[in-house]
């Protein structure tokens, strides 16, 4: 951000905001609006032309009125910010995924300042990181060359990956061994992962690589009978066979059972716990090799594996024994993995899709509102059928599709670092910087809200959740229920509509327009992000910067939820 792009308006304001009113105030404004600038090189004067929307170069004035005008720069920044008379920096070291996730925050602040005030400048941006990517100006900001950063360890690691995740039964070793061969598999993997296609061991690729992740490959059959395997009868048992000391007897049992009741809501297939070793699905722990061909790590790289539907190993689920299994987030989420390989055990293979139980490698998520996504449950139903779910009254599915083009939605709130939507008895979960979604039932993560709600906020800072049915709202904190829910909207502080002599609290409704002007349509729901109130009406969304007073963006939710228009 540069002086030379500073708005008189809002310089005489912020000035105006320290104290400095009369005179004063108006000789600045002056000096601002009617001064003039002549250049002087080798002792000749160019002609004398008026500065209309910056401040004078040069002058005594102007870095003591840009320095006013940065005083509050800062605020709601927490990566480091310098600044000087000519111009303003924001930056820090990235060394977690915290710390690139708080500084694409603030990347993002000082993108709607300068949207508000002054220039905003990608010039330099990323010189000293080679590590991360950002988005900024609504585009992704790939990191720099990282070729020299690849070592021959790194090429070694790559070679054996391919091997294990991305190679068929039959190829043979000198196959293998070939370049093109190479070539053409990290091809592979990388469409598979968004990477940028190059058929070399570039950083991001190799990153991708040292992610753990599930042992199930990602393109290569992983059966032990050809064809689609699924399981053909109505009841499928399972047991487990061991534990291990990290958790409880219990805490195992209860990850276990949560894992087989997100995929058994959405099929009819029964899925049986049994205490015998004649299961279906047979559960343990096992260590390095353990005598399926498919040897574990140690702690990191290959978390758990799973065998496809079949007789005797088949359906079989391993998991590292020597991992720090969880079920929080200071290790490896049980939950989480288990979910994932009852997947593998059913018939799935691995999902492309970043928010999909079924994508291949690890990373936390929120375990209060985990969930399957639609892509695994479209998947899950392909192989054995849906449990029919219909409004009786209007015979139509009640489960919502975010790219039809007609949606639109009952409440929108920002929550645990995500967006979440609601839609009838369903809400989606999308990431607050991609197009990634996953729907899940209200009921399922808010069992005593009713099925659908008309509105939801965030306090944030607080984990702490509204949602608004009708004439009540109900409280979550730290997503728990709070037992003095439902109460009455009255209480929450919102203008009281008196049903006995039929009237509004004084001043109420006020028009929308009065409050934010250029705002003539009906709203369905609303929320505030980095500086502007994102308002959804119908299928499209407007932002609504406040300072201006005005809307600045506009699109359409298929287009904002990441959904591909088919062209006519």
């Amino acid at each position: 951000m540069t002086s030379d792009k500073v708005p008189q308006e809002r310089q005489i304001q912020k000035v105006m905001r320290l104290g400095i009113h009369g005179t004063s105030a108006v000789w600045i404004q002056n000096w601002l609006t009617y001064g003039k600038q002549s250049v002087v090189v080798d002792r000749k004067y160019s002609a004398w032309m008026s500065v209309t929307n910056e401040v004078l170069q040069g002058s005594a004035l102007g870095p003591l009125l840009f320095v006013i005008f940065i005083n509050d720069l800062d605020e709601d920044v927490a990566s480091r910010d310098r600044k000087f008379v000519d111009d303003s920096k924001v930056g820090g070291a990235v060394d977690s995924v915290e710390c690139c996730q708080r500084l694409q925050h603030d990347i993002i602040r000082m993108q709607n300042l300068a949207e508000l005030q002054m220039q905003f400048s990608l010039d330099n941006f990323g010189r000293s990181n080679l590590k991360a990517e950002y988005i900024v100006l609504s585009l992704p900001v790939f990191p720099h060359d990282e070729e020299n950063e690849i070592t021959q360890g790194d090429l070694d690691y790559a070679q054996k990956y391919i091997k294990q995740f991305y190679t068929l039964e039959g190829d043979s070793e000198g196959l293998i061994q070939g370049d093109n061969f190479f070539s053409t598999k990290i091809k592979e993997l990388q469409e598979f992962y968004g990477l940028q296609v190059t058929g070399k061991v570039d950083f991001k690729t190799a990153e991708v690589m040292t992610v753990p992740r599930c042992g199930f490959p990602d393109l290569a059959p992983y059966s032990l009978y050809p064809g689609m395997p699924r399981w053909n009868k109505a009841f499928v048992t399972y047991s487990v066979v061991n534990y291990v000391p990290q958790l409880s007897f219990f805490e195992i049992e209860y990850a276990i059972w949560r894992a087989v009741n997100v995929w058994q809501k959405v099929i009819p297939l029964n899925l049986v716990r049994v205490n015998n070793f004649e299961a279906d699905i047979k559960i343990s722990f096992e260590r390095r090799a353990h005598g399926d061909n498919f040897p574990f790590d140690g702690r990191g790289g290959t978390l758990a594996h799973a065998f496809s539907p079949g007789r005797g190993i088949g359906g079989d689920i391993h998991f590292d024994q020597e991992e720090k299994w969880t079920l929080r987030h200071n290790g490896i989420n049980l939950f989480h993995v288990a979910t994932h390989e009852f997947g593998h055990a059913l018939g799935l293979s691995h999902s492309r899709y970043r928010s999909a139980v079924m994508y291949p490698t690890y990373y936390k998520r929120n375990s209060k509102i985990f969930s399957l996504s639609v892509d695994d449950i479209r998947a899950i139903q392909h192989l054995y059928g849906t449990i029919k779910m219909f409004n009786q009254e209007s015979a139509q599915p009640l489960m919502p599709d975010k790219c039809d083009a007609s949606i639109s939605f009952d409440a929108v709130t920002k929550a645990y670092g995500d967006i979440l939507l609601f839609k009838n008895e369903y809400f989606w979960q999308k990431d607050q910087y991609t197009a990634d979604t996953k729907i899940s039932s209200i009921k399922d993560v808010w069992l005593d809200l009713p099925s659908t709600i008309d509105a939801a906020c965030e306090i944030p800072g607080e984990d702490k959740i509204f949602f608004f049915k009708g004439s009540k709202f109900w409280t979550y904190t730290h997503n728990k229920f709070n037992q003095n829910s439902p109460q009455s909207i009255y209480l929450f502080g919102l203008p009281f509509y008196n049903a006995n002599i039929k009237t509004m609290d004084d001043g109420y409704p006020e028009r929308i327009s009065s409050r934010w002007s250029g705002i003539n349509y009906t709203i369905d729901a609303a929320f505030q992000n980095n500086g502007l109130i994102y308002i959804f009406s119908g299928s499209w969304l407007y932002g609504y910067n406040c300072w201006r007073k005005e809307v600045v963006r506009t699109l359409s939710l298929t287009q904002w939820l990441g959904c591909q228009v088919s062209e006519l």
